[in-house]
């Protein structure tokens, strides 16, 4: 069974070229989290944040996948948050995980990360809340 770590290497995985913002990574991560609560065993623990449902075990995940080299962090844009991408070596290992699960929370999660990639930063948070508005309690989005 895959542990959160996997997850979140796959969810960047998904992610391509284009990498996931960290807003996107979280609510990918979210969903995947609430669509399949028994298959995630000691899956992350969000909270009502800012932006919505927020673990920083997230952050600290990818920063620890990326000192293995399966990630990498970039910069685009002119931004000042990070896009998280996946690393050749990261890329391997993320298809070996993922030909060894389950195959239908994988594609949830496919799923999942293109749309999060479809929508502005206000899109996305948005939706959230639409469907879970008990984690628009301690936001500061007024989109």
């Amino acid at each position: 069974m895959m542990n959160k770590e996997n997850w979140n290497l796959l969810a960047i995985s998904l992610g391509g070229d284009e990498g996931l913002t960290p807003a996107q990574l979280q609510k990918a991560l979210f969903l995947m989290g609430k669509a399949y609560p028994k298959t995630l065993n000691e899956f992350y623990n969000f909270k009502p944040y800012n932006y919505g449902p927020f673990d920083k075990q997230i952050y600290l995940d990818a920063e620890a996948l990326a000192s293995e080299g399966l990630i990498e962090t970039i910069s685009k844009n002119g931004n000042t948050w990070p896009y998280y991408c996946i690393s050749e070596k990261g890329l391997e290992f993320a298809k070996a995980l993922a030909d060894s699960e389950d195959q239908r929370p994988i594609s949830y999660l496919t799923k999942i990360v293109k749309w999060a990639q479809s929508l502005t930063f206000g899109q996305l948070i948005s939706s959230i809340y639409e469907k879970y508005p008990e984690y628009k309690v301690n936001s500061v989005f007024r989109g």
